[in-house]
Formats: structure tokens, C-alpha cells, sequence
């Protein structure tokens, strides 16, 4: 198994029904291209990763443009390695902070038709997701959108939140039955990796590391289980809306795992 099959696994144990969520996200992307006329949609990924929307999204829109955008030189490896395939024109990995505004030199600012992040949008302070979404705003055409699919929880809603907690829990007790590894242990194989550990040397710096648990809980389901990595949708909205985006609603939710999508309005001169 690779080590970008392994991070899909790994995945698994965080995000139920993913590939659902990614077919979600890609036909929200194929509904504004024939909304604008366009077959060759350019659409920016916001903290990347491993390219995991990237690689979908050029298998099934054949002429679209894809531009991924991460700090993690890891993860931007291996983005690297799950695009190469369709090319330069077609593919563009950058390395960048999202709230920083450097990344719009690589792409065409006030021409992107899709603005995109799976799962990460979350980690960002308040100030950086204002940032980060002010960059975006800028970057899209008029009536462009943007597709946030992220765990946006519930308000006053504990119950709701409880909930949710347990159908995460239930769902990673049956990734690792299906043979997914933790966060940890992923980043434990990526260290051992020839090919990836001087990137994880280099990631390292950035991001210390961090052990595991005794009780096996990892950082990530530490984070998955807190309410400040578990921002309420409102919230989001409200960020949205303060960058200019001037229609944000669900357009789909599994629990308090949601795709939020914004769009900037069509005569917007911002």
C-alpha cells in the first residue's frame, strides 16, 4: 500500500462516508461549471494536503485546473506525486500559508471558479480564517463559490453534539476494522519512509511532534472530540459573510460533518 492509500485509510477513521463527501463537493464543482459555461473550471484547494480532492477532481472533470495549496512539505509531496500524472498545465502544487495572501500569485486572481478545503479549514485561528477566506474571495470570478467541507458542530445543542461524538467514535472503530491506521502511526511510517523522511524533518520544525496517548488516543481524535477544533457553524457563516461572500448555507451534512458552500455574488467588485 502507498503512503497516499494509507493516508485515504487513515482518513477513514476521521471522516465517515469521505468519498461520499468528496462526490458531494466534485458535483457541487461540475453544477457551477455548467451554471457558467465553462468546461474548464480552475479551482484552488485551500491546505491541500495530499491532494486527495485534486486527484478526484481531474478524473472526473477532464478539463479542469487544479491549484493545491499547503504549508506541510510532506503532505505537498505526496500532492506532488498524486497529480503528476496530468501534467503542469493541468496541475500546480504550491507552497504557502492559506492566511498569508502569497498564494494568489499562482493563481489568477478575480478568474478562480472554485474555491475548495477539506477538513483543515477548522485549525485556523478566527484572524487566520478571516484571512484565509478574504484571499478567496479575491481569487474568484464574480459568481464564484466556495466549497468548505469541514466538522462545523452545533450550537447549544449538546445533545446534537453528543450525537455526533458517538457516530465519530463509531465510525472509526469500523476504519480500523476495515485495516485504517491512526494519525500517529501514519506519521510514525512517514518518518521510516527514505523517500519522505527528510521532509519530515523538515515538517517537524513546524509542526513538533507529538506521542501518543497511553490510552491510544491520538491528537487528532483528541481534537476531533474538542469543541474549539469542532467551530459552530455559525461561525463559519459569519466569516463567510465578513470576507463578502453573500449567499453561505449547507448543501450537505452528515451530522456535524457539513459542506458549506458561499458564493460571491455576479456583480461583485470586490
Amino acid at each position: 500500500m502507498s503512503m497516499i492509500e494509507a493516508w485515504d485509510r487513515q482518513q477513514e477513521m476521521y471522516i465517515g462516508e469521505r468519498e461520499e463527501r468528496f462526490a458531494v463537493l466534485l458535483s457541487a464543482v461540475e453544477w457551477h461549471s455548467e451554471l457558467a459555461g465553462t468546461a474548464s473550471p480552475t479551482v484552488v484547494d485551500l491546505c491541500c494536503g495530499p491532494a486527495a480532492i485534486g486527484e478526484r477532481l481531474l478524473r472526473r472533470l477532464p478539463g479542469s485546473r487544479y491549484v493545491g495549496v499547503d504549508i506541510d512539505p510532506v503532505l505537498l509531496e505526496l500532492a506532488r506525486q498524486a497529480t503528476a500524472t496530468f501534467g503542469p498545465h493541468r496541475a500546480e502544487i504550491v507552497e504557502h500559508d492559506v492566511a498569508d495572501d502569497g498564494w494568489l500569485a499562482s493563481a489568477p486572481i478575480g478568474d478562480v471558479d472554485v474555491v475548495c478545503s477539506s477538513t483543515a479549514l477548522h485549525w485556523l485561528s478566527a484572524d487566520e480564517l478571516d484571512d484565509a477566506l478574504g484571499h478567496a474571495f479575491r481569487s474568484l470570478r464574480p459568481g464564484g463559490i466556495l466549497l468548505n467541507a469541514d466538522h462545523l458542530g452545533y450550537a447549544d445543542a449538546p445533545s446534537s453534539t453528543s450525537l455526533a461524538g458517538w457516530i465519530a467514535a463509531r465510525d472509526a472503530e469500523r476504519a480500523v476494522a476495515g485495516g485504517a491506521v491512526s494519525w500517529h502511526a501514519w506519521w510514525e511510517s512517514a518518518r521510516s519512509d527514505a523517500r519522505l523522511a527528510p521532509l519530515c524533518a523538515r515538517r517537524d520544525e513546524v509542526f513538533p511532534p507529538t506521542e501518543a496517548a497511553p490510552d491510544g488516543v491520538d491528537e487528532v481524535e483528541e481534537a476531533r472530540a474538542s469543541t474549539e477544533r469542532r467551530p459552530p457553524l455559525a461561525g463559519f457563516i459569519d466569516a463567510a459573510r465578513r470576507a463578502g461572500f453573500v449567499e453561505v448555507d449547507t448543501i450537505w451534512q452528515r451530522f456535524d460533518d457539513r459542506i458549506v458552500m458561499a458564493v460571491k455574488a455576479a456583480s461583485s467588485a470586490r
